[in-house]
Formats: structure tokens, C-alpha cells, sequence
């Protein structure tokens, strides 16, 4: 029966290319036939998921073009139909009708609020994070909401590829539960040269910001640790006190919290 329904909508997506209609029908009539659809591809040995509130399509268009440049066949959504229909066109159209997918390697952009469906079925092996920031706010609210829908789409099992250049990234791993790895841009030929900020450097501190503690010794001594390079501290907030509507944090101890503080 699922080849059949594969078949079907192989075919609509080729008549819609026709009339250069329907970018994503194809995966949103698959979902019709069955809400659970995902679970009928098998991926290929290499899954690259992309995620993050900007920077998705460039990013998994460099990653696309690495592993090619490696003699990989690619599947990639590169037109960025990032949500659970546009995946499903996606492997529609690279599967066979076993739901095998036709590629050495399977990177797809994600769109961050789809990352807990989207990743229980593709089982990623590895997660890249772009960034997380005050993104459409209408659609996503506040990013510590989107930041959560990410962590919850997360097992121990993938491989974290965090944007060095973003500190927010760092709640990813505070437990040290993934294995990740960081990147950024090297040096080259329009970099600042640092002789141009030795001036600065004299008089710039390095100034570190925690807040919402909530009286939990443990995430008090990490945060700590995190800013132990730093020149001064500040405590924007809610240090010890963990709110009438929240539950005790992790490890509450005020007067432990207290007692960093006063050393």
C-alpha cells in the first residue's frame, strides 16, 4: 500500500513540474494518505540536519557542496522547503518505492519549530545550529521557546554542530550530555590585523551577565564557570527565589548560592 501512495505522489510532483506548480504537493498529499509517512524512508549511513533562526540555506548549501566536492551523492533540500511537507516532497522524490533513499549522504535544512518531528523520524547524526535569535516574533515569541523545541528534538546520539560566534548556543550542552564541535570563520585577507586593537585592548574588560538562577547551586557554579575569564560579573535577576508558578530548580540551595556569591 505505501508503495503505492509513493508512486502516486512521485507522479503528481512530476505533473506539477510541468506546469512549474506545487513545490512541496507531493509531501503535503503524502501526509493525507498518512500523518506518519516519515517513517516509511530509509535514510542513507550520512544525515546532516540544519537549524537555527537564520543562515539554514547557506549553511546546508556549504555542507551540500563539501560533500560533493568528496564524490558524495547529495539529497538536499536546496530550494528551502524546510517544513514536514517540503521534507516529505523531498525524499519523495529521492526515494525508490521500498522508501530507500537514492544518496550517499541526506542533508536537510529544518525549520527550528518542525525540529521534534522532523528529527524522530531522520535521526540525524549530526544537528548544525546556526544561531538563535529574536526571530519573527509573531510565529516563534520569545527564542528561549525555540530554544527549548531544539533541545527537546535532541538525543545523546547526534553529533552537536554549534556556531562558535553565538554564546547562546552554549544552554546546548551546560550538561555536557552531546558531543559537539564548534565553528566559525578563519582568519584571511579581510580580517583585522590585532595590532589595530591593542589600543582597545588595554582599556576594554571582559564583562560577564548570568541571571534566572533561581537558587540552584549547580547551574550557579556552571554559569561561574563559563565566566571565570571574566574581569566583572553581574547578576541581572532572580537569583535565589524560583518563582510561585515554577517548580525547585536542579540542586536548589539558596544559602549554597548565597555563600558563592559572599567568596
Amino acid at each position: 500500500m505505501k508503495k503505492i501512495q509513493v508512486l502516486i505522489c512521485k507522479i503528481a510532483g512530476f505533473l506539477l513540474k510541468l506546469f512549474g506548480r506545487g513545490s512541496n504537493f507531493p509531501g503535503v498529499l503524502a501526509l493525507k494518505f498518512d500523518k506518519n509517512i516519515l517513517s516509511y524512508f530509509k535514510m542513507p549511513k550520512i544525515v546532516i540536519a540544519v537549524t537555527g533562526s537564520a543562515g539554514k540555506g547557506s549553511t546546508s548549501t556549504i555542507i551540500s557542496d563539501a560533500l560533493r566536492k568528496d564524490n558524495k551523492n547529495v539529497v538536499h533540500n536546496k530550494f528551502g522547503s524546510n517544513m514536514t511537507p517540503g521534507i516529505v516532497t523531498l525524499l519523495i522524490e529521492n526515494c525508490d518505492l521500498s522508501g530507500n533513499i537514492k544518496g550517499d549522504a541526506l542533508v536537510v535544512e529544518v525549520d527550528e519549530r518542525y525540529t521534534e518531528t522532523i528529527f524522530r523520524y531522520l535521526k540525524p547524526n549530526y544537528v548544525v545550529v546556526t544561531n538563535i535569535c529574536r526571530d519573527q516574533p509573531p510565529r516563534h515569541g520569545h527564542f528561549d521557546l525555540v530554544f527549548d523545541k531544539i533541545k527537546n528534538a535532541l538525543t545523546p546520539s547526534m553529533h552537536l554542530v554549534l556556531n562558535g560566534d553565538d554564546p547562546y548556543l552554549q544552554k546546548f550542552n551546560l550538561d555536557n550530555t552531546f558531543n559537539v564541535t564548534y565553528y566559525g570563520i578563519n582568519k584571511n585577507k579581510y580580517s583585522y590585523k590585532m595590532n589595530k586593537f591593542n589600543t582597545f585592548r588595554r582599556i576594554i574588560m571582559k564583562i560577564g551577565v548570568m541571571s534566572d538562577t533561581h537558587g540552584s547551586l549547580p547551574y550557579f557554579e556552571k554559569a561561574l564557570d563559563l565566566l571565570k575569564d571574566c574581569d566583572v560579573l553581574f547578576h541581572m535577576g532572580d537569583v535565589l527565589y524560583h518563582g510561585p508558578r515554577n517548580d525547585l530548580p536542579e540542586g536548589y540551595n539558596p544559602k549554597g548560592v548565597i555563600k558563592e556569591i559572599n567568596n
